[in-house]
């Protein structure tokens, strides 16, 4: 179990704790900021969730596709900043031609 999901489960119960104790004494900052801390803990259980899910794959992957797949991770943890550009990069241009109008999404004038 990745320490991401652990931590996010931890912090998500907290703030589920402090979000009623704000709720029973009527305290709204207090409310308000448990609120916020367990949805930051749920977001950091579903990342760790999904770095399980994703070391799994590769794990059960065939031997060329594991090898492939653990030098993308080397390079992406030496190249940070650029992976990140790269992959904004291809969502923003796989949503560009996802968006072109096609014969079936073509208004009737």
């Amino acid at each position: 179990m990745d320490n991401d999901r652990i931590e996010g489960a931890v912090k998500a119960t907290g703030g589920k704790i402090e979000n009623q104790f704000g709720g029973l004494i009527g305290d709204h900052k207090i409310e308000t900021d448990g609120m916020i801390d367990q949805l930051k803990g749920s977001a950091q259980n579903l990342y760790g969730s999904a770095k399980d899910s994703v070391k799994s794959a590769i794990d059960n992957a065939p031997p060329k596709v594991r090898e492939g797949a653990y030098q993308t991770i080397e390079v992406v943890r030496a190249n940070p900043l650029l992976s990140a550009i790269l992959a904004g990069t291809v969502g923003y241009a796989l949503s560009l031609a996802m968006r072109q109008e096609t014969p079936l999404k073509r208004k009737k004038k």
